[in-house]
């Protein structure tokens, strides 16, 4: 094949691994995850449409890795299993970095992972690590070898050039505008110095236009008016920095506290423990005066 239609199978290959994987994440936060006990419907991922980016890499990386040459494994259950963990731990690395960049450059966490088991930073787990194996020995044995041949085909015909276009276009288009949405998240955490969490964030959203009386929007729902937007960001932060602000003031009251009440030990000792000579009532009565200023 040349060196188009590779580009068109590649990119076809991302659509197709992008569009599962946001069908997967749509059914699994609807039934099964924790986070979400209302069990509504939730869009999820970083951009408005229906895709999610990181599936679509996680595909490509799979399409890769199926032929990674490793026939120095000659028992062929044993490749096969040596393949499916090589392909999890890549994922999981994928992973990693796409959470890191988002945290670390737009103080955005896309995904918490934070209550799960043997976490790193809340951005990857063995939990999720055990699912990607799951979802590459099922690519494996599902996708890779009938329906890859299916895009090939596909690839040599116009029509399918034009299909791949047009996604990429809406795509593109989709991308930038999440972008500046998320420019004005970003800009708002870094002033707050907080960590948005964007699925929570979007769920205030959801639950604020509700209040509001306004119409729900499944696909723009991290900004289906400027009033919820502005007012919920305010809220959030108010709630993260409010946690911080109580306990700062708890700590306050403390050692307020702590104060009055050596002050008031000194006055008991002033009053009750002085000793009957008069030089040396003098010269005590002049160190508690001291302590006290100095409290």
């Amino acid at each position: 094949m040349n060196g188009i239609n590779i580009l068109l199978v590649m990119s076809f290959i991302f659509f197709i691994g992008s569009s599962i994987g946001w069908v997967l994440e749509v059914f699994y936060r609807r039934f099964f995850s924790d986070a979400n006990p209302e069990r509504k419907w939730i869009n999820p991922g970083f951009l408005q449409g229906p895709y999610l980016p990181l599936y679509g890499i996680s595909l490509l990386t799979l399409y890769l890795l199926a032929r990674l040459p490793i026939g120095f494994i000659h028992n062929d259950v044993l490749k096969k299993i040596v393949l499916f963990i090589i392909m999890a731990a890549v994922i999981t690395l994928v992973e990693y970095i796409a959470g890191l960049i988002f945290i670390k450059g737009m103080k955005i966490m896309l995904w918490d992972y934070t209550h799960e088991w043997g976490n790193i930073q809340g951005i990857i787990c063995p939990k999720y690590t055990f699912y990607w194996m799951v979802l590459s020995a099922i690519y494996y044995f599902l996708i890779h070898g009938r329906v890859i041949d299916s895009i090939y085909w596909l690839s040599e015909h116009l029509a399918f050039s034009f299909f791949v276009g047009f996604f990429y276009g809406v795509f593109f288009i989709d991308f930038w505008v999440s972008l500046q949405i998320s420019a004005r998240v970003t800009k708002f955490a870094r002033e707050n110095q907080i960590l948005v969490r964007y699925e929570d964030f979007k769920q205030k959203i959801v639950r604020k236009n509700e209040s509001l009386k306004l119409r729900a929007h499944f696909f723009l729902q991290i900004r289906p008016s400027e009033r919820s937007f502005t007012e919920v960001l305010k809220d959030y932060a108010g709630a993260i920095t409010g946690g911080v602000t109580a306990v700062g003031e708890t700590i306050g009251h403390t050692i307020k506290n702590a104060g009055q009440t050596i002050v008031h030990t000194g006055q008991t000792i002033k009053h009750t423990i002085i000793p009957d000579d008069k030089e040396k009532k003098s010269v005590y009565e002049k160190d508690v005066e001291q302590l006290e200023n100095e409290e």
